[in-house]
C-alpha cells in the first residue's frame, strides 16, 4: 500500500513539474567571449539565478532547462511558492484592458491576496496559463 501511495505522490509531483515546464517563461541566451571561456550562457528572465551554459545556444538552453526542472521539483517538494511567468512574456496582441465583475468565495479571494497584491494581474495570468497549458494561442481567439 505504501508503494502505491509513493507512486501516486511521485506522479503528482512529475505532473506539477511538467505544468511549470510548459509555461511561457522567457529564456535569455548570450554568447560568451573567449576570455570568459566561449560558448553560450542562458538564464530565465523570471529566475535570473537559474543558469546554464554550453558550447552552442541549444546546449545552453537545454542545460538551463534541466536546472529549472530541478529547482521547480525541489521548490514543490518544499512547498515553496513558484512565480508565474512575467506578464511581459505573453504576446496577446491586445493593449485594451476591460473591467469585469465576477463572483468568487471570500476564502478564495483571501488566498489570492496572500499571493499577490494585484488581483487583475492574477486572473489575467491564470487565464494565460490555462491557454498555454491547453496549447491554445490567445492571439488567435476571435
Amino acid at each position: 500500500m505504501k508503494e502505491i501511495i509513493t507512486n501516486k505522490t511521485e506522479n503528482l509531483l512529475k505532473n506539477k513539474v511538467n505544468f511549470y515546464l510548459q509555461l511561457p517563461y522567457k529564456i535569455k541566451v548570450q554568447a560568451l567571449s573567449d576570455k570568459d571561456g566561449g560558448g553560450f550562457f542562458a538564464n530565465y528572465e523570471d529566475f535570473p539565478f537559474i543558469i546554464g551554459d554550453g558550447e552552442t545556444e541549444l546546449d545552453a538552453i537545454n542545460d538551463v532547462k534541466k536546472a529549472f526542472a530541478f529547482v521547480i521539483e525541489q521548490d514543490l517538494k518544499e512547498g515553496k511558492f513558484i512565480k508565474l511567468p512575467s506578464q511581459k512574456n505573453y504576446d496577446l496582441n491586445d493593449d485594451k484592458k476591460v473591467n469585469i465583475s465576477i463572483s468568487i468565495s471570500q476564502k478564495f479571494l483571501d488566498l489570492i491576496d496572500k499571493i499577490t497584491n494585484n488581483r487583475s494581474e492574477f486572473f489575467e495570468n491564470a487565464a494565460n496559463i490555462i491557454y498555454s497549458f491547453n496549447n491554445l494561442n490567445p492571439s488567435k481567439i476571435k
